[in-house]
């Protein structure tokens, strides 16, 4: 990571609704060989590429498997 990148980091606080999500998350990522600020960070990027797309065609976004309708 450049030290311009370095500089830009910013931090996201998360807080789940239970401890057993964040033991799954936990377990989950190690099963794929990924930290978990790793798998965090791969989903932001798409959910704001998929957004940011959204916006510029004008249809709605797509709700993610799970989300609340």
């Amino acid at each position: 990571m450049s030290t311009d990148e370095e500089k830009e980091r910013a931090i996201l606080k998360v807080y789940l609704p239970s401890k057993s999500l964040r033991d799954r998350f936990k377990a989950a990522c190690a099963l794929n060989a990924t930290s978990m600020n790793e798998a965090i960070v791969e989903f932001v990027q798409q959910y704001v590429e998929e957004n940011e797309a959204t916006q510029r065609t004008g249809s709605k976004p797509r709700r993610s498997e799970g989300e609340a309708q």
